[in-house]
């Protein structure tokens, strides 16, 4: 397959396995879809997508993707999201769980895919997770997958415990293509504090990739999707957007949770970030 590369400027978003939008759908104006979630299968360490909402089927998300891809759109499969607990998350923990997990990736690829490549959003369950072998099943799907892309989905702030040092290990190890800064969740009472937020997190997570903000991207949600305090007014995401590429104007892009609510809102995101 070949693999379709990040845009030089990405618009990125979250499409849902529970929502009643179909992939093909997803505004065109998005040149990246992550897929959430892939979550563990019965086989320790092995993943599967999500179950899905009517009228998603597995056929309608292979043929979205599909058509997608030929639009020239990357498409992420990502996995975990939020959860504490390895049933409701995905842990590395032997060397066994890498090999389930490859060898799902791979089958996954066959039944919905093929896709670009992952995303790894395990946000409460990096302690679960074992750096070095994040590093083992992502070396071992680029090998069996040139130009595969592994994004990290990271927390706005370094309230996810081991996640640095997982993304610090996969950037070291000259795996790691981008990271997701999730601007969102925080939660902040006042707009300044999160215009504080953005710039701190997108500056301590490019850090870790020794300031390379072509590597990053800034995420946001905005409200009404969740309560005020843990989103941003459109308006006010405009005005962070713009703080960080006036700052640093190789910034790769940005990316909403989720297309659903923001195709609901009328594609804020979409259309004006």
């Amino acid at each position: 397959m070949t693999v379709n590369a990040l845009a030089s400027k990405v618009v990125g978003g979250y499409w849902e396995t529970w929502s009643t939008q179909t992939v093909v759908s997803v505004n065109s104006a998005f040149n990246l879809i992550y897929l959430s979630f892939l979550t563990p299968d019965t086989t320790s360490g092995a993943v599967k997508l999500q179950p899905l909402t009517s009228p998603n089927t597995t056929a309608n998300v292979k043929t979205g993707i599909a058509a997608k891809r030929a639009a020239g759109v990357t498409v992420l499969a990502s996995m975990g999201g939020s959860g504490t607990s390895s049933t409701s998350n995905v842990s590395f923990t032997t060397s066994g769980h890498v090999t389930a997990f490859v060898n799902s990736i791979a089958a996954l690829m066959t039944s919905i895919g093929p896709f670009d490549g992952i995303d790894i959003d395990l946000e409460d369950n990096a302690p679960l997770a074992s750096p070095s072998l994040v590093v083992s099943a992502a070396q071992q799907l680029k090998t069996l997958y040139p130009g595969f892309i592994i994004s990290y989905c990271a927390a706005g702030y370094t309230w996810i415990t081991n996640g640095p040092v997982v993304a610090t290990a996969l950037n070291s190890a000259g795996v790691l293509d981008v990271i997701g800064v999730m601007n969102y969740d925080w939660p902040e009472t006042t707009d300044a504090a999160k215009l504080a937020d953005t710039t701190t997190a997108t500056n301590y997570w490019s850090a870790l990739t020794s300031g390379g903000w072509a590597k990053i991207l800034l995420g946001f949600e905005l409200y009404p999707s969740e309560s005020a305090n843990n989103t941003m007014t459109t308006a006010l995401a405009i005005t962070a957007w713009n703080q960080v590429l006036t700052a640093h104007p190789t910034i790769r892009g940005g990316f909403v949770w989720d297309t659903s609510d923001d195709s609901i809102q009328g594609n804020p995101f979409a259309l004006n970030l």
